[in-house]
């Protein structure tokens, strides 16, 4: 289990009542863990914002959003696109909850020298090198890889010398139906239409097929269109 890196503690304590972050949905404060192999490190608390009445459905569903993010790590480094010994890690979280409050949470360690590296509208941070080549480089691969059901996206995470740690990933699918972050084959497209090959893509790596243009702007932050039917999401009708 190289490609995951573990919650590794059972219990820990936030370091502020303030959350240094936040994002659509959650709002994120500094922890640390008070025992188990990472006792004394810092971890990251997730919660969800107050009046997300979907809560359960959202964390039931990131862990799925989770667990086809290591599957496409593991088989991106048994390919060992990278050379070496570098690998590509997800950070994989536990559901918490407060012994104050009764409320559940995403406890992971804090990842130092966090960047984002691509988004999910086809937007690519050209200003962080080589880990921005990998980072393209691993979205294209899970395309191919997986016949073009999925394709790995919004990442964002370190760089380390030995590898890569990733947390909180949109995975785009056919249908669009993978969370409000999945824009579906629009999302693809507007990949695609960003994505230059670098070296470490493969000239054999598919792309889609047919033309057009995506509706979606591109954008660094996370788009998220849930202007569809009830059956892809319990919020659809919202946008952000």
């Amino acid at each position: 289990m190289a490609h995951i890196r573990l919650n590794g503690g059972g219990r820990c304590r936030m370091l502020s009542e303030y959350p240094f972050a936040e994002g659509t949905f959650k709002l994120c404060w500094k922890a640390e863990y008070l025992d188990g192999f990472r006792r004394g490190e810092t971890a990251i608390i997730k919660q969800f914002k107050e009046g997300c009445v979907y809560e359960d459905y959202y964390f039931h569903e990131e862990m799925i959003i989770i667990g086809i993010t290591e599957k496409i790590a593991e088989a991106f480094n048994k390919a060992k696109i990278l050379g070496g010994d570098r690998l590509v890690r997800v950070s994989r979280p536990d559901i918490a909850t407060s012994v104050n409050t009764g409320a559940k949470a995403l406890v992971e360690p804090y990842i130092d020298m966090f960047e984002k590296f691509n988004s999910n509208s086809g937007w690519v941070n050209t200003d962080c090198g080589v880990a921005g080549d990998v980072m393209q480089a691993l979205s294209h691969f899970s395309y191919h890889e997986w016949d073009g059901k999925y394709l790995l996206c919004d990442l964002q995470g370190g760089a380390y010398r030995d590898g890569f740690v990733l947390s909180d990933p949109i995975v785009l699918t056919k249908n669009g139906n993978l969370g409000p972050g999945d824009l579906g084959k629009e999302g693809m497209k507007a990949f695609f239409q960003k994505h230059r090959c670098n070296w470490f893509c493969k000239s054999h790596w598919r792309t889609p097929s047919g033309g057009g243009r995506s509706r979606i702007p591109s954008k660094k932050g996370t788009v998220y269109d849930l202007r569809s039917d009830s059956s892809r999401n319990p919020l659809s009708g919202l946008y952000w």
